[in-house]
């Protein structure tokens, strides 16, 4: 990597080689469209890279506002290669506390540094007669270096967390099924095939029970016994054919406000089913202010946390905490892993290409007459 030169050369060189000598009948003559160009710079394009300052200080120094790890420790199971790799880059990702993994990478520095500073000499120029001449080029030249810094090796984080959303389905699933209550026998027919056919001929049933009998002849007279009573009788609940077959439901999870009613679900569950006493300090529902949080999933389970994995937890029962604890955490590596997908972890290179976008915008509609 040359340093000594700035980047803007390399689009410059571009910009020589590839700009269109002619100019379309449809389109605004090169003066003209520099000096629309120049006007518009001052407007979108200058509001989008003026909020790459603060993201810059965010992206050197972190976040406050995020903890640095994982409120919800994460239990020690059995977890295959994409669920062990979703929860590396959640542990990462929590520690990073909203630093982009390119800070840690000289080279990623310098790129994303030089970048911003073509970017300010770009946007602060001034009027030039063939200033919309080579800005896709220039554009494209900063573009090339920054997909240097943001791209990434291995598993993307879309896998991860579609990977990481399967598990935290089943563990819910897993969380609501052991605090489900045990279901009391409620079908005992009356009607058994020995009440109805009497002694049957061969068979006994003490001898039945015992070690090494040969039952295949008693067997057959029961099977026969039981033929001959006919499909009169029911033995359980018969299952209607014209009703439809029951479809589970998948529980969403791709948004915030998604994952917010997973955990008020979990929470909610465990205090109707008793395993939470209602005196507890865990409120079932999310308070509306914490879900306008700045990521409210983080925020809610930060005051979860100290209550339901302390000694003084308010879940007695261990098999129910155990797997609430489980599911509770899942929720977080997954809510990591989508805020990482959809840009959240790293704003700086989203505004930066916010900033790409909007020149090119402000260059096409200079253009047109």
């Amino acid at each position: 990597m040359i340093r000594s030169s700035s980047l803007i050369l390399s689009a410059l060189l571009f910009t020589v080689c590839f700009a269109p000598s002619t100019v379309s009948a449809e389109n605004a003559s090169p003066a003209e469209c520099a000096t629309r160009f120049h006007a518009a710079l001052k407007g979108e394009p200058r509001r989008a890279f003026d909020a790459i300052k603060a993201l810059r200080a965010i992206a050197r120094e972190g976040d406050e506002r995020l903890p640095g790890k994982l409120v919800m420790s994460p239990p020690r199971v059995r977890r295959d290669g994409d669920e062990m790799r979703a929860l590396r880059a959640s542990v990462d990702l929590a520690k990073a506390q909203g630093r982009p993994s390119w800070t840690a990478s000289a080279d990623g520095r310098w790129i994303v540094d030089r970048t911003i500073a073509d970017l300010t000499d770009f946007i602060d120029q001034g009027p030039a007669p063939f200033l919309c001449g080579g800005v896709e080029n220039f554009v494209s030249v900063l573009g090339a270096y920054l997909d240097r810094v943001s791209a990434g090796g291995g598993r993307s984080l879309g896998e991860l967390a579609d990977a990481q959303a399967v598990r935290t389905r089943r563990s819910i699933a897993e969380a609501g099924a052991v605090m489900r209550p045990v279901p009391k026998p409620r079908y005992a027919p009356d009607l058994r095939p020995i009440a109805l056919v009497g002694p049957v001929e061969g068979l006994n049933p003490a001898i039945e029970l015992r070690r090494g009998y040969d039952s295949m002849g008693a067997g057959r007279a029961m099977m026969m016994a039981v033929s001959q009573v006919g499909p009169s009788v029911s033995y359980g609940p018969r299952i209607d054919p014209g009703l439809p077959m029951k479809v589970e439901t998948q529980i969403p999870l791709a948004s915030e406000a998604e994952r917010l009613a997973a955990i008020d679900t979990l929470l909610s569950r465990a205090s109707d089913a008793g395993y939470l006493p209602k005196a507890a300090a865990v409120p079932a529902r999310t308070d509306p202010a914490v879900a306008g949080a700045f990521r409210p999933v983080l925020t809610r389970l930060a005051t979860l946390a100290p209550t339901l994995e302390g000694p003084g937890s308010p879940v007695a029962d261990q098999l129910v905490r155990r797997h609430l604890l489980a599911a509770l955490s899942d929720l977080e590596i997954l809510d990591y892993l989508s805020a990482a997908e959809r840009g959240d972890a790293d704003p700086l290179l989203a505004a930066i290409s916010g900033t790409f976008n909007a020149i090119l915008d402000a260059r096409r509609k200079a253009m047109q007459r």
